[in-house]
């Protein structure tokens, strides 16, 4: 009588070892482009904001102005609309 011992990790994934690795790589990296894009698009539109304040005249803007500038834009588009929190349907 011998008893056969399969490693768990073999018994999983099999001989598509080779394959979960790139698409690991490729699932991860998608997500960091996910999560990287509102960060670029938030930082543009704070310096844009920075850039027409300072050309109608006022003083210099510091980096705690573009980081609540930031804050305020995340707030508005992130943020659920009123009548979808409330359930109501758009008629």
């Amino acid at each position: 009588m011998k008893a056969l011992v399969t490693p768990l990790k073999e018994m999983v994934t099999g001989k598509s070892d080779r394959l979960l690795w790139p698409m690991l790589a490729t699932i991860g990296t998608v997500l960091l482009i996910v999560c990287v894009n509102p960060g670029n698009l938030m930082l543009v539109r704070a310096a844009r904001e920075a850039a027409i304040r300072r050309a109608l005249g006022a003083l210099s803007i510091s980096w705690r102005h573009l980081v609540k500038t930031c804050k305020q834009w995340k707030i508005e588009h992130f943020s659920p609309r009123p009548e979808t929190a409330l359930g109501a349907r758009g008629r």
